[in-house]
């Protein structure tokens, strides 16, 4: 999957379900800003699994792999080279 459609997808479930992600910049950390709780952060990654296709480990749910927009995408991204 290339790095428009990553983007493009992140945005479209951003933009449908979680608004105040957009109003951060790319590199903002989503607990400094308040864009999402815990809980919004955990379904975010159950519907990014379901809509990528891909499986989220317990051990990569760290702030250094999904703590923004930009570590969200880079982290989808680096799963695709893996597979």
């Amino acid at each position: 999957m290339g790095q428009s459609n990553i983007r493009d997808g992140l945005n479209l479930v951003f933009a449908e379900h979680y608004p105040k992600v957009l109003e951060t910049g790319e590199k903002e950390y989503f607990a400094d800003t308040g864009a999402l709780s815990s809980f919004e952060l955990l379904s975010l990654i159950l519907k990014l699994e379901e809509i990528f296709g891909l499986k989220v480990e317990d051990e990569e749910m760290v702030e250094e792999n999904i703590g923004s927009r930009a570590l969200l995408r880079g982290f989808i991204e680096g799963k695709f080279k893996r597979d």
